[in-house]
């Protein structure tokens, strides 16, 4: 077999399963519904935890749960599954509003680092940052 052929056989070969797997749902984003679908989420993997309220970015992909313990729990979505996290003071590295609506996340753990997040509204970013801000400030307080 010529190598011309071999690398087109190649090619379609990968493809096909590159359109298999986009047309089977593999592809799809998972989105956060509602504040409850994000409670749920939570909840599954943190039962001990109570969320006192819920905030929801503006593209759906990320809640941030205030926690009756004063942590915060986030709910992500990555590709078609959702990551959970319960932030530890000593996980959050820095945390900065970049605008009225957004705020930055940085956080000590190699598996999810955080990112920028997008608010509907002021006050919305307002309380999330508050409570990073407030988890972070405890971490200064322990050390």
């Amino acid at each position: 077999m010529s190598l011309t052929v071999l690398v087109i056989v190649v090619f379609a070969g990968i493809s096909l399963v590159v359109l298999a797997v986009h047309f089977s749902g593999g592809s799809e984003i998972a989105q956060i519904g509602s504040k409850q679908t994000a409670v749920d989420r939570l909840s599954a993997d943190f039962e001990e935890e109570t969320a006192e309220d819920v905030h929801i970015t503006r593209d759906t992909r990320t809640a941030f749960l205030l926690l009756a313990s004063g942590m915060v729990g986030v709910v992500h979505s990555v590709g078609d599954m959702f990551l959970t996290r319960c932030l530890w003071p000593a996980e959050i590295r820095r945390v900065e509003r970049t605008s009225d609506e957004k705020l930055l996340l940085n956080l000590n753990d190699p598996t999810w680092p955080g990112g920028v997040f997008e608010f509907e509204d002021r006050n919305v970013c307002d309380a999330v940052f508050d409570h990073l801000q407030m988890l972070a400030d405890t971490k200064k307080e322990i050390a």
